[in-house]
């Protein structure tokens, strides 16, 4: 068995079965990705090895007193810049269980849990106890994107939940739907639809970031992309907002739409 040297939020080394994810300067406190190019370029010089540490997660990099890395985690440093890292999300993960859908840990330790009893008396409360098949988290600034269906998506919700305020501001009702993200004040959509004797197709949506309503089901729209034998499960289709297009992938195939 492999075991990893990791650094603690104490400082002090131990040694691990799991693979830090992040490394970091003891020296100059800065912690970032380990596919950093910056870190990689030192690495290659030999000028950063001696100070060479690693984290098994940000949180503990930031409890340990370091701070994030201005090239490969530029996100994070401006949050730490203006002081407020310590109050974003670093991790969502699904519960589904006692009521609860899913928790967030917070930079600073704290851990905020997104309840059921929130949802507007709509069938997720019944489901959590029958269980959920299907379940994905984003966490886009202080928001989480939830989907969640059953196994044949024959049932299925896009939800968004502002963290920060723990405030329910998005609930629809989506079967089928693969990927979501938000981009401006609308929720964009996408969808693996595949019906008993027909193909599968692929299909998108735009629906208001402010809506609650588990019976609104929003408009779809065709992509007109292939689906081949790179779509192999749901988790290979991604929405990625640039500037004011959404590029949909989906296996090696992809698409970017005008919204």
């Amino acid at each position: 068995m492999h075991l990893y040297k990791l650094t603690g939020a104490d400082n002090q080394t131990y040694l691990s079965e799991k693979k830090g994810l992040f490394g970091g300067h003891n020296k100059l406190k800065i912690y970032g990705r380990l596919d950093c190019p910056s870190a990689l370029r030192h690495i290659k010089n030999g000028n950063y090895i001696q100070h060479r540490v690693f984290f098994e997660d940000e949180a503990t990099a930031l409890a340990a007193g370091y701070r994030p890395c201005g090239i490969c985690m530029k996100e994070h440093y401006n949050l730490w810049k203006r002081g407020t890292l310590m109050m974003k999300a670093l991790k969502a993960t699904p519960i589904l269980k006692d009521g609860i859908i899913c928790s967030v840990q917070l930079a600073n330790g704290e851990e905020k849990y997104f309840r059921a009893e929130t949802l507007n008396n709509c069938q997720i409360e019944t489901k959590l106890q029958g269980g959920i098949e299907y379940c994905h988290i984003e966490i886009e600034d202080d928001d989480c994107i939830i989907i969640m269906s059953d196994e044949n998506s024959q049932w299925g919700y896009t939800i968004v939940w502002n963290y920060a305020q723990d405030k329910l501001i998005h609930l629809t009702n989506t079967p089928y739907v693969t990927a979501s993200a938000i981009m401006d004040s609308n929720v964009i959509n996408m969808y693996l639809v595949q019906y008993w004797g027909h193909p599968a197709d692929l299909w998108y949506s735009v629906a208001p970031l402010q809506m609650i309503d588990s019976e609104y089901e929003p408009d779809m729209k065709p992509l007109h992309m292939p689906v081949d034998d790179s779509v192999s499960d749901i988790s290979s289709c991604k929405i990625t907002i640039q500037n004011n297009s959404v590029l949909f992938q989906a296996g090696k195939q992809e698409k970017s739409i005008k919204i």
